[in-house]
């Protein structure tokens, strides 16, 4: 593991991009099972929940630049499914 943020999380936004790496690194480390314990051990782990662990460390992987090819075509997949249904969606900044 690379980060550590001693155990504190933002509850407010913006969010740190050190509090989002530190998120990514956490859930590269339970899904590489590269933890000195199971996590299996102190709480329960279904497919599910590792379906989404594995979900939202794609899109960290992509918010924080990194190659993630996987992401990036199920994105356009998406978007183009709702272009044919006539659903767009437009950026908006926030002010």
């Amino acid at each position: 593991m690379t980060a550590s943020n001693n155990g504190k999380h933002s509850n407010s936004l913006p969010i740190t991009i050190d509090e989002i790496q530190y998120t990514h690194d956490l859930l590269n480390a339970i899904l590489a099972d590269e933890l000195p314990m199971k996590l299996e051990d102190i709480m329960e782990l279904d497919e599910q929940i590792i379906a989404e662990m594995t979900a939202s460390l794609g899109v960290l992987c992509w918010f924080l630049g990194h190659d993630n090819q996987q992401f990036k075509q199920n994105m356009m997949n998406i978007e183009e499914a709702l272009g044919n249904a006539g659903i767009t969606f437009e950026i908006i900044p926030n002010e």
